[in-house]
């Protein structure tokens, strides 16, 4: 949002130098992304007239020109079509410095003639988009040698402010102003005041002419019929110079009053002629293939469900985004129809998508307009037509649509908003801020949210957001020990992702972050026939939506290997976007990881082992652990998803829900990556794990006591897997069995009797007391037994 600091001082007495408003801006949340002193930049630059002006000898397209700078004749060079005696210019004198390029202005030759500055157009000044003459100024109180950007109301500062989507009611003069006033550093003008004050009266109808709503995402629509008007070309000599500063095009007395009230208030409205509107007015959704061509000449063909508004014959403009070129306003324009609406943001947010046109006005409809102003803005909008292009009212009527749902009143809680702040602010300081922003209290604490800040402001946190805002950051300078209960620092579901993170990187895993779009070739790899393109892609490498996070990691596993970084391991974290068998979109919540190459390099100590299925089976486990979700509420199925190797992967559930795929990628799957070596990958997709777990997280404790290890041989059926094993051993609700390792698997091709050998490990560790060899024994029995019943495991000889 650009503004000129003249023009918001129209709204607001400040009290503060411009530094100090540039950083209450930025402190209340309005952060200041640049600013201009334009004053500066054009003080070079002076009012000159041309005296003579004769063709160069040598050059067809140059003039000599006598100049008058207030001071002496200057001989200036010039190739302007339109450089000729009589005129008065902007003279660029010798060693000032051109705005567009940064270009020092010299004394010079051109084609063997002495030239001694340069006359400018527009476009070198950055004050509008014609570069085809030089500028020709008009008045004829402006002399030569007087400053250019004096004069001509160009010596203002231009401040641009970057607003957050929430903050709808600061893309106005009239917003920013009402923010700044309540940190204290000015006070508003009756300006402000007067615009809230006068409120339109709308009549019932206007003749001839019938206005329905016939889609719920026009929440309420205005009109103002005015007949026998002057479309003039332009307003005051202050607005132009505004709209040249802030680079917004002049383009004739009706569409001026319309940006620049729009600017002032946020209110986006349009003008239609009258005239050109054909039969009824209808505000419905468009039909697939409708033709529009819009007022910056591009046509459309539109594609379904985007909100119109049509007469009997044509769509007259898009709603909240832009107007067309067959119900414009020109020089013959007599009678006007004058809109003010409030249109559902969401679709226009998606309207502009589909559309590809982000307009201002839709860049304030997706924000949320003040929908509690149409009469003040009504009012100060056909004020200003009637001010400055005559004519009178014949009619006005508003209708409502479908009524708004967002929260209207707050419950102020003092007490929490001290506990979210971590410091005391008083009853009265909190109802003061609030009521300077614009709340009204009802009662005790309830408050009306304004409806500049309704959609925003929902419960105590957000007030809280605005105290801070408004009361600034200095007050938490030397703030003691704010201390919290044990409840208040339980892990929240939305920790989740952080805590795995956190446990994979403890595991000497890099993250990784890439791009949310892939190629199409790369998306079928992954599931076929379900992609969603991208309408206005970046390029081919970006034309859809990543339907893995397996494509990115790829990539990042291949850049690194070409580099000699052979031995991997990377994570990510975010989205997946596919359809369903129904087309519905599906984003879901993934992470992945792979490994790659040796997993530990040559040493004296080990030897040398590439990474496989176990190391990524761990890591699995190791993220399952931290939640409290152990190996024996896991079900394992051999395979997994056709881009892994069938032999070499496994899939996870809990219950009915797959948590986990886990495995060798398929050869064909890395060879489309160019990645030559095998690669291993672990697919989390942790929406489907218990949010509940996250509370059940328990303490670690460390025993000091002796712990006991016990291995055990077992022949057993070859179809037995070890997650049968482990649970049978599990089943005996030993507490102080810690670990099951199964260390060791040896099949006799020879026997007979399909028979395995299954070696592992019991780790016992005692919690109140050390174990004894009674007690060790027994334990030690019981799993000899379980083993046997429930999986008819035949217990190995020492000797054999």
């Amino acid at each position: 949002m650009k503004f000129t600091y003249n023009w918001l001082n129209s709204f607001i007495e400040l009290s503060a130098d411009l530094e100090k408003v540039i950083e209450v801006l930025s402190n209340i949340g309005l952060e200041v992304e640049e600013f201009q002193d334009k004053g500066k930049v054009y003080s070079q630059f002076i009012i000159a007239e041309i005296v003579d002006a004769i063709s160069h000898p040598d050059a067809d397209k140059l003039k000599i020109c006598k100049v008058n700078n207030g001071k002496e004749i200057l001989q200036i060079v010039c190739g302007a079509s339109n450089a000729r005696a009589g005129i008065k210019v902007v003279l660029a004198p010798v060693d000032s410095t051109i705005p567009s390029n940064n270009m020092v202005i010299k004394a010079s030759e051109i084609r063997g003639v002495k030239s001694n500055g340069m006359l400018c157009s527009e476009t070198e000044l950055l004050i509008g988009n014609n570069s085809e003459g030089i500028i020709e100024i008009l008045d004829s109180n402006l002399k030569p040698g007087m400053n250019f950007a004096g004069s001509t109301g160009l010596s203002d500062k231009i401040i641009d402010i970057n607003l957050t989507p929430n903050r709808g009611d600061c893309a106005s003069i009239c917003g920013i102003a009402r923010d700044l006033a309540a940190t204290g550093i000015g006070a508003l003008k009756s300006k402000f005041f007067d615009f809230y004050k006068n409120t339109f009266v709308f009549g019932d109808s206007i003749k001839h002419l019938n206005i329905s709503i016939d889609d719920k995402n026009c929440h309420e629509i205005a009109f103002c019929k005015i007949e026998n008007i002057g479309n003039k070309n332009s307003l005051t000599n202050d607005l132009i110079s505004i709209f040249k500063l802030l680079d917004i095009k002049s383009h004739s007395a009706l569409v001026d009053i319309s940006n620049l009230t729009m600017y002032e208030f946020g209110r986006p409205n349009h003008i239609y002629d009258a005239d050109k509107i054909k039969g009824d007015i209808k505000i419905r959704l468009s039909q697939e293939g409708e033709f529009f061509k819009s007022l910056d000449g591009n046509e459309h063909t539109l594609p379904k469900d985007v909100l119109v508004i049509s007469d009997d014959e044509k769509i007259l403009s898009i709603a909240g985004i832009i107007g067309g070129e067959n119900s414009k306003v020109d020089e013959n324009t007599k009678s006007i129809l004058v809109e003010v609406a409030n249109f559902n943001p969401t679709h226009i947010s998606k309207s502009v998508r589909k559309l590809n046109t982000r307009t201002e006005s839709s860049f304030r409809f997706e924000r949320r307009i003040d929908y509690g102003n149409t009469a003040s803005f009504m009012q100060y909008l056909t004020n200003l037509i009637l001010k400055y292009c005559g004519g009178k009212i014949s009619g006005s009527l508003v209708i409502l649509g479908s009524g708004l749902e967002y929260k209207k009143q707050v419950d102020i809680d003092c007490k929490k908003i001290n506990k979210l702040l971590g410091f005391e602010v008083t009853e009265q300081d909190i109802n003061s801020i609030l009521i300077n922003l614009g709340f009204v209290k009802i009662k005790d604490n309830l408050f009306d949210i304004p409806t500049w800040r309704q959609g925003d402001i929902v419960d105590n946190a957000d007030i809280t957001e605005e105290i801070i805002r408004i009361k600034g950051t200095d007050c938490l300078q030397g703030l003691g020990n704010f201390h919290y209960k044990v409840q208040d620092l339980k892990q929240k579901e939305s920790d989740f992702l952080s805590l795995f993170k956190n446990t994979l990187i403890n595991r000497n895993i890099f993250e990784v972050i890439s791009w949310s779009f892939i190629n199409h070739e790369s998306a079928n790899l992954f599931i076929k026939n379900s992609v969603i393109k991208v309408t206005n892609p970046i390029s081919n490498e970006f034309a859809v939506m990543r339907n893995s996070l397996i494509p990115g990691l790829l990539k990042t596993a291949k850049n690194n290997i070409s580099r000699g970084m052979k031995n991997l391991s990377l994570f990510e974290s975010g989205k997946i976007y596919y359809k369903d068998k129904d087309s519905t979109i599906i984003e879901e919540n993934c992470l992945a990881i792979i490994r790659t190459g040796e997993s530990s390099n040559k040493n004296i100590f080990s030897d040398q082992r590439k990474f496989d299925f176990y190391d990524l089976k761990d890591d699995f486990y190791s993220i399952l652990n931290e939640i409290n979700i152990f190996e024996d509420s896991i079900i394992i199925k051999k395979g997994a998803k056709a881009y892994y190797h069938p032999g070499k992967s496994a899939s996870f559930y809990l219950g009915k829900n797959l948590i986990a795929c886990v495995g060798e990628l398929h050869p064909k799957t890395i060879k489309e990556f160019s990645v030559k070596q095998s690669v291993i990958c672990a697919e989390i997709f942790y929406d489907n794990l218990p949010k509940k777990n996250l509370e059940k997280r328990k303490s670690l404790i460390l025993s000091e006591l002796q712990s006991v290890n016990r291995d055990f041989a077992f022949y057993m059926d070859d179809a037995i897997e070890s997650q049968e094993i482990i649970k049978s051993i599990k089943s005996l609700k030993i507490n102080i069995i810690d670990e099951i390792n199964i260390f060791d698997v040896y099949r006799n091709n020879q026997d007979p009797r399909c028979k395995k050998s299954v070696a592992f490990s019991v780790k016992l560790q005692p919690i109140q007391k050390t174990l004894i060899d009674d007690e060790i024994e027994d334990i030690s029995k019981k799993i000899i037994s379980v083993i046997q019943e429930k999986l008819g495991g035949e217990l190995r000889d020492h000797s054999q």
